[in-house]
């Protein structure tokens, strides 16, 4: 409100309120300072004193903070006592309260929202987070157990058929038949109705149940003979009598050079020692065949050339080497007793087995040798007979190395390249015998009569074999059948690393193993394989057992050697625990075959 002090003398007191002149200079120069400001009324009048004139002041101004103006008054006064107006008006003004658009609330919302959301985000990613952690620690620490445990049990499988076939190799697992030599050369015949069974009704043959009781037959002044021939037909070992011709004029010659009458000699020949009805039977007495050949006193090669009844083939002494059941006979009578007691049966008579040249070195490539089963395309998916054979060679095998010699040998240099093997001189430095606690084999160990050679097993054979480990004791073999939709070739584990298990368990001797034996691929469990449905016939491709590319040619794409550091790491084509199933010492339902025996 405006008034004046006093009533003016003469005329009025016109008063024009605006702002003090540095408030407008600074708006001037400070656009965000402007401002304008209305006065209502603009101007008025006073002509007396108790009149007075409120004054409303409009102001436009973007205000961020609070802000003070000064008003002043420009007064026009008839009387010159009011001409001089001193006093001024100072005016606060205050910002107004924010107003925001409704846009603005909506931005300002979904800013809000999003950083929620943000923070929700990242607590449930820290604990997504926790959560892949723990499970994957668990995941971890299962497939690591179960990878322990597996090894564990692969490893238990291996040890499993190292010691099987070490305690096999020196006991029979079946009951050892021989017929008396007289009985032998009053048979008149063999053949398929004339066979185990037979003899065993008629109370002919004759059963030793154990190698004991072989020693202490000898001691008695009995002669065992060890008969080795191959078949002449696919059911009948001899349908034109050939054989057993050779094999009369063979007794009778062992029966000269021994002193001992045909009565006391003690002859074992397949069709005659082997069951032929029963299949689990015969392939226990398969499984001794390695201790049958080496704990008889004379082992005779009857090979006289002959046709074969199914084949039309000549069938002689080379044709006998080349059948991987001979040839496992030949390995195993050499290893264990020497070439002494070995002999092969011709016009000449009993001529000695040669064990030098490339013709022997042949003779001990067991797993390379024919087999009828083969032959045949392994009918109804039945095991190869290479499987049968492993668990009693790989007894031989340990054997053989428990008793090498230590030292270089010259007889490894001949059996690398096929030359004569010469015997080394045990006292020209270049070998050394083996321990002196070292026992030879129990079967050995026997009370000799004078009617039969020495045993004496060659300290060296280790270092015959040792070039050649990884030929004589394939790693896999080609498993071959033939059914009604065409030809399948499948690569199945044979050995595996069931070579170097044995150097381990042999190495290790009596000390109990380890807790984590080194990781051994395990070797054939001969069981009947089930149709694979990923494979094709007429091409190569690889069996359910094996995890190996194979290819059209066949070969493998990893190559390994059985003088490999134990636990080595490699792609291997072997089974793992889960698929193995079951050790090689499992006997599998097979329906036999007829009259078939392991030297066909």
């Amino acid at each position: 409100a405006v008034r004046l002090g006093a009533t003016p003398t003469r005329g009025a007191v016109w008063v024009t309120p605006a702002l003090d002149r540095p408030d407008a200079a600074a708006a001037t120069l400070d656009p965000s300072r402007k401002l304008d400001a209305i006065f209502e009324p603009s101007t008025f009048a006073l002509y007396e004193a108790n009149r007075s004139v409120t004054v409303t002041m409009k102001v436009e101004a973007d205000l961020a903070k609070t802000r003070t103006l000064v008003v002043e008054h420009v007064v026009v006064a008839c009387d010159a006592a009011f001409t001089d107006v001193k006093d001024a008006v100072r005016v606060t003004l205050e910002p107004p309260p924010a107003r925001h658009s409704d846009d603005d609330g909506a931005r300002r919302a979904r800013r809000r929202f999003n950083k929620r959301l943000a923070v929700a985000g990242i607590v449930i990613g820290c604990l997504v987070a926790l959560g892949l952690v723990g499970w994957g620690t668990w995941a971890a620490r299962r497939s690591l157990k179960k990878k322990a445990e597996l090894e564990r049990e692969r490893a238990f499988v291996v040890q499993e058929q190292v010691v099987l076939a070490r305690e096999r190799i020196g006991e029979f697992q079946s009951a050892f038949a021989v017929v008396r030599g007289d009985v032998f050369l009053g048979l008149g015949a063999l053949g398929r109705d004339l066979h185990h069974e037979t003899l065993r009704d008629r109370g002919e043959l004759i059963f030793y149940d154990g190698v004991k009781d072989v020693e202490r037959s000898r001691a008695r002044g009995e002669v065992t003979l060890f008969l080795s021939h191959q078949w002449l037909g696919f059911e009948d070992p001899d349908p034109c009598g050939v054989h057993y011709a050779a094999m009369c004029s063979a007794v009778k010659a062992v029966s000269a050079k021994s002193l001992a009458p045909p009565r006391d000699l003690r002859v074992w020949v397949d069709i005659v020692s082997i069951p032929q009805r029963n299949r689990s039977s015969q392939r226990l007495a398969i499984a001794s065949l390695a201790t049958f050949a080496s704990s008889t006193d004379y082992f005779v090669v009857v090979a006289p050339p002959a046709r074969h009844s199914g084949t039309g083939k000549l069938c002689d002494r080379a044709t006998f080497r080349s059948r991987a059941w001979c040839r496992a006979e030949v390995m195993s009578c050499w290893a264990r007793r020497g070439a002494a007691s070995m002999f092969v049966f011709s016009n000449n008579g009993l001529e000695p087995f040669k064990t030098s040249g490339k013709e022997f070195l042949e003779s001990l490539d067991v797993f390379d040798g024919d087999l009828t089963c083969c032959a045949l395309g392994h009918p109804d998916r039945q095991p190869c007979d290479r499987e049968e054979m492993l668990q009693p060679m790989l007894g031989l095998f340990a054997e053989i190395y428990k008793h090498r010699r230590v030292g270089p040998c010259r007889l490894s240099r001949a059996a690398s390249t096929g030359l004569r093997c010469v015997p080394c001189d045990p006292d020209d430095g270049e070998t050394k015998d083996a321990p002196d606690d070292e026992e030879p084999p129990a079967v050995l160990a026997e009370q000799r009569t004078p009617w039969t050679p020495r045993a004496t097993p060659p300290s060296d054979s280790y270092s015959v074999i040792e070039p050649l480990l990884e030929k004589l004791y394939p790693r896999t073999f080609e498993w071959v059948a033939e059914d009604s939709d065409g030809r399948v070739v499948e690569e199945i584990p044979l050995f595996g690393d069931l070579i170097d298990a044995a150097k381990y368990y042999v190495d290790l001797g009596d000390e109990p193993p380890p807790a984590r034996p080194p990781d051994f691929a395990p070797g054939s469990n001969a069981r009947r394989r089930t149709p694979n449905p990923h494979a094709k016939h007429g091409r190569r491709w690889s069996s359910r057992q094996s995890s190996t590319r194979t290819t059209r040619s066949g070969s493998l794409d990893t190559t390994t050697t059985h003088g490999s550091a134990h636990g080595t790491s490699r792609t291997s084509p072997f089974p793992s625990v889960r698929t193995f199933m079951r050790s090689a010492s499992t006997v599998s339902a097979r329906p036999p075959r007829p009259h078939g025996t392991p030297s066909q």
